[in-house]
């Protein structure tokens, strides 16, 4: 009796992780108001797409109220993101507080081989999101992937202006994470560098698989026929 029950137990718990895990809040989907559009190419624009950017946020301040009401303020530190840029108009990013290159080559390398487990590592977590470029704007939106456990989804999005090959400004972010947004006017220069790999990755995120990440719902069916068809052919 003892060990049909820890069997029932079992077979739930892997239900629940397989159906859930992919499981995002509607908060979310409403708030991600940009959509993938598959016919949108930027092979023409100031970004370049065979490589990484290392980008440098200066420490500035961050206010909040705290359960109590109370308001707070904090001093970030100095911190590092990492960000590639595809063609098709998605991006994914990385937080390092390393001043170094965060990807690794073998590691790229791996991906685009599709070795795993760092396929799916690189495919399925970090944030990832759709970018637009309006003349010197640079306009992001990008979320992070929760397992079905963790309700805390981080929803963003960031504006830069480019002043030069080397630096941009912050002129417009939001924070999604909670029901009513937060709007930082904050105008930080943030300094980047460029680091070139001549490794070919494809947009593959797991954002892709959701219909509301689509600007056309035939598209997205579309995809989702042929990642069918993938699967069988493995």
């Amino acid at each position: 009796m003892v060990a049909r029950f820890r069997l029932f137990l079992y077979i739930t718990i892997v239900f629940l992780n397989s159906s859930c895990i992919s499981h995002v809040p509607k908060r979310v989907k409403v708030n991600f108001t940009y959509c993938y559009d598959k016919n949108i190419v930027y092979s023409n624009s100031q970004l370049k797409t065979n490589g990484y950017y290392i980008l440098k946020y200066p420490p500035y301040k961050i206010s909040y109220k705290d359960m109590k009401g109370n308001q707070v303020t904090n001093t970030t530190d100095t911190t590092f993101s990492t960000i590639m840029f595809f063609k098709d108009g998605v991006f994914v990013k990385n937080d390092t507080k390393l001043q170094r290159t965060f990807y690794k080559i073998d590691y790229l390398r791996k991906i685009e081989h599709q070795k795993q487990p760092e396929t799916n590592q690189f495919y399925n977590w970090n944030y990832w999101g759709i970018y637009k470029v309006n003349g010197d704007t640079i306009k992001l939106q990008y979320v992070n992937h929760q397992e079905w456990t963790n309700p805390y989804w981080l929803l963003l999005e960031v504006w830069y202006k480019v002043i030069d090959e080397n630096t941009l400004k912050v002129i417009y972010s939001k924070d999604y994470s909670h029901d009513r947004g937060s709007i930082s006017k904050n105008e930080n220069n943030v300094t980047i560098d460029f680091f070139k790999t001549n490794i070919t990755l494809q947009s593959d995120t797991w954002l892709k698989k959701e219909e509301w990440f689509w600007c056309n719902e035939a598209d997205w069916n579309n995809y989702m026929e042929t990642e069918r068809k993938k699967q069988k052919s493995k």
